[in-house]
């Protein structure tokens, strides 16, 4: 009994003592170990917080910087329309169509950090090419406006001329088979031909089918598509007068205008073959080319197959005639015989463009297709290495393009940046005189 009496002593001294918190299942010990479940939780998390970060850190110092530096062309994500820039030197550009938004234009310049333009062409005067110049001239040294030499639609004529007067930027029309240069860029006016131009250009109201792709527009119809300026293109990285040209950005649009107006006059044949063969000769690989095509349809792109100046149509780069609508020459894109073919279209938009026709032809010849509503703004640049280009695409919300490589498919985990090669037509290519 005593010694029964003493272990219930010696249990009772035990549990005075706290001797039960080591008993398993006690309440004591589950909040012992709850806390130290939450500790290790919670060391837990910020370890994957830090590798996050860290990883985050890692990859925006890899990440090429956007925009790039060294770009020479840009198709700006604008929706369903076209907007361009051509790069002529630091915060400076050439504008080939403003889009249908001022808003979106103002943005991509925005992003582009262009506050010159020396020159602003207007391929034709519908809404998706000329409803963004508000948003361009808002805020921006604008040396020039240059339209085609048919005002239809009137009213996107009379609109454009009102926004240019307001803000004190003369217009002008293109001459026929004009040249010009502006700092890095060279130009050659393929179309429109005035003694060709009226076989091609109906009256207002001679629309087409849409389900052909002919008429976006409804009842302004595919006249004034046809009377697009269409635009054979050469960038240099380091022109010559380079330093000229950069030291005159800075001057008033007086100025700049002036310096247009000289540039772009029509020349005899042998001033320009001479200035071609001054741009091919600058780089190793050649100058970059790109053929603009604004809206033409059918029968222009088989004027231009015909004409004179076929081989001029060869180009790294084509702008895919009017968003990518069906209406397309079969040979036009094999005779341009691009690396990288550029749709400008829209997200969901109702006219059913790019159709599955145009992209066919457009890659038919091994060109890879980007489009801006899937890869968002198409920034190309030149690279060192002869016969290459580098293709970007990134979102204006800075995600990379859906499809960062252009059509043959996505590539998950890859880079958005694309080099392409055109040794096979282009590095020797150059624009031969008239």
């Amino acid at each position: 009994m005593t010694e029964i009496h003493r272990r219930g002593r010696g249990e009772q001294a035990d549990r005075s003592a706290g001797g039960e918190c080591s008993r398993p299942g006690s309440v004591d010990t589950v909040r012992r170990r709850g806390r130290r479940n939450w500790l290790r939780l919670g060391a837990l998390v910020l370890i994957g917080a830090l590798v996050a970060g860290v990883v985050a850190l890692v990859r925006q110092a890899t990440a090429p910087a956007w925009p790039p530096r060294d770009w020479s062309l840009v198709v700006c994500d604008i929706g369903q329309g076209d907007a361009l820039l051509l790069h002529t030197g630091p915060s400076s550009a050439i504008a080939v169509d403003t889009g249908p938004e001022p808003d979106r234009e103002d943005a991509c310049l925005r992003r582009f950090a262009i506050t010159d333009i020396p020159l602003v062409i207007l391929t034709h005067f519908h809404e998706d090419h000329i409803g963004g110049l508000t948003g361009l001239l808002a805020g921006r040294r604008v040396g020039a406006i240059e339209t085609t030499i048919v005002d239809d639609p009137p009213a996107g004529a009379k609109s454009v001329r009102a926004w240019a007067a307001a803000a004190r930027v003369p217009v002008r029309r293109v001459q026929p088979f004009e040249r010009g240069r502006i700092g890095h860029v060279a130009w050659h006016a393929l179309w429109p031909d005035p003694q060709e131009l009226p076989f091609v250009v109906g009256p207002p109201g001679n629309g087409d089918n849409r389900e052909e792709g002919m008429s976006e527009h409804g009842g302004e119809g595919s006249g004034p598509n046809n009377s697009s300026i269409v635009l054979a293109v050469s960038i240099d990285p380091e022109p010559a007068e380079s330093a000229a040209a950069r030291s005159a950005y800075g001057s008033a649009p007086a100025s700049a205008a002036a310096r247009y107006a000289s540039a772009s006059a029509p020349a005899p044949a042998s001033a320009t073959a001479s200035s071609a063969a001054d741009v091919a000769a600058t780089t190793p690989g050649g100058p970059l080319t790109a053929l603009l095509t604004g809206d033409i349809e059918s029968p222009v792109q088989q004027l231009l197959l015909t004409g004179s100046h076929r081989d001029e149509l060869r180009a790294t780069v084509l702008k895919v005639p009017h968003h990518g609508s069906a209406n397309q020459a079969p040979g036009f894109a094999a005779a341009v015989d691009p690396s990288i073919a550029v749709i400008s279209v829209g997200r969901g938009n109702p006219y059913g463009h790019p159709a599955a026709r145009a992209l066919r032809l457009a890659g038919s010849g091994g060109a890879r297709v980007y489009r801006t509503d899937l890869d968002g703004d198409v920034v190309i640049g030149q690279t060192s290495e002869p016969g290459q280009v580098a293709v970007r695409a990134q979102h204006d919300d800075g995600t990379p393009g859906d499809r960062a490589g252009g059509s043959g498919g996505p590539e998950p985990g890859t880079s958005p940046t694309r080099r392409h090669g055109y040794e096979r037509s282009h590095a020797r290519h150059q624009t031969t005189s008239d």
